[in-house]
């Protein structure tokens, strides 16, 4: 590497493929990292004791190093005591440092492990929130950092003369972040919308409820969102062309029906109420079913009452009862 070129855009760091989002970034860091260092290929690399040159390391040199440097702070502070602040009574242990590595790890991985990939989901929008989770979007901001855009061309494709950013485009823009909002309209439910990404998705996904049908399908609707929100920015910014926001509101609707009903999911209302209630649609909003069954049940037998004083027959009001309760799976 030497003899090709060391320093910053030598030959030595050229690449036999086209480097993946991030990767140039990592490559420019290494050369900062190593900017300092001297290669000599007649010098045999190997450790140095700074505190005893000559003599080098020993256990005693490392013991009277400690020692003084206990007695110096000792000085100043008195006796100091490490304290392991996550179980103060018994301290530090192995089970204890495990424990909570394994707890921050299964935090961290909430967001940005599991919880993005849904079966219900195509595969490209999941990798799409997972791209936007830890910030690899080719945003014009990202863009400007890799040394491909101009700080003059980073404004937002709305044209609402803010920096390009993540939490911007998806949900602070002017017209874009206004799509979160309607799609809570759209279920009946009212949310401030959080600053980052992961905090957007926890609560977007817990905002009906913590059950597992209720998390599964907000978090589809979520996916859905973000994939709408990007195209419709490529959209404007590569095709130069424009839709408004009830057709990006249809098209979170119709595309979170088609993808149910292309993994067979009851419906237990059947579809045709989904343009207004989708939670009714789908069994999820148990209050409202009930008051709908309830409502069902009066009005169906009123109508076989009718039928039966207009000397209607049996068989019509079964027919009758049969139309309203006919449940539906796609």
């Amino acid at each position: 590497m030497f003899s090709l070129g060391w320093e910053e855009g030598g030959a030595a760091w050229g690449c036999r493929r086209r480097l993946w989002d991030g990767e140039e970034e990592m490559i420019g860091e290494c050369c900062q990292l190593l900017d300092n260092f001297v290669l000599q290929t007649d010098v045999v690399d190997m450790w140095h004791w700074l505190h005893d040159v000559v003599r080098g390391y020993t256990v005693r040199g490392a013991y009277c190093l400690l020692t003084r440097l206990e007695h110096r702070i000792g000085d100043v502070r008195g006796d100091l005591v490490w304290h392991w602040l996550h179980d103060v009574v018994r301290g530090y242990t192995v089970r204890g440092a495990y424990c909570l590595l394994t707890r921050l790890e299964h935090r961290i991985g909430d967001v940005r492990g599991d919880l993005v990939w849904h079966s219900h989901v195509p595969l490209k929008v999941s990798i799409l929130a997972w791209r936007l989770l830890w910030d690899r979007l080719p945003t014009k901001n990202n863009l400007l950092r890799r040394g491909i855009l101009q700080q003059t061309n980073i404004q937002c494709a709305m044209g609402c003369g803010v920096e390009e950013t993540v939490p911007h485009v998806f949900f602070h823009c002017s017209f874009f972040g206004t799509l979160w909002q309607h799609m809570r309209q759209w279920l009946g439910v009212s949310r401030a919308d959080p600053y980052t990404t992961q905090d957007h998705f926890l609560q977007f996904t817990n905002v009906i409820g913590s059950s597992r049908t209720r998390t599964s399908f907000m978090k589809l609707l979520w996916l859905l969102g973000v994939w709408v929100i990007w195209n419709e920015r490529n959209h404007r910014l590569f095709n130069n062309g424009q839709n408004s926001m009830l057709d990006l509101v249809k098209k979170v609707k119709c595309n979170s029906l088609w993808w149910l009903k292309a993994n067979n999911v009851s419906f237990v209302l059947g579809s045709q109420r989904w343009w207004s209630d989708p939670l009714l649609c789908l069994g999820i909003d148990w209050p409202m079913f009930l008051f709908f069954v309830f409502w069902q049940l009066v009005f169906c037998g009123t109508l076989l009452s009718t039928s039966c004083a207009k000397g209607g027959s049996v068989a019509d009001g079964y027919i009758i009862h049969f139309l309203f309760f006919k449940k539906k799976t796609v």
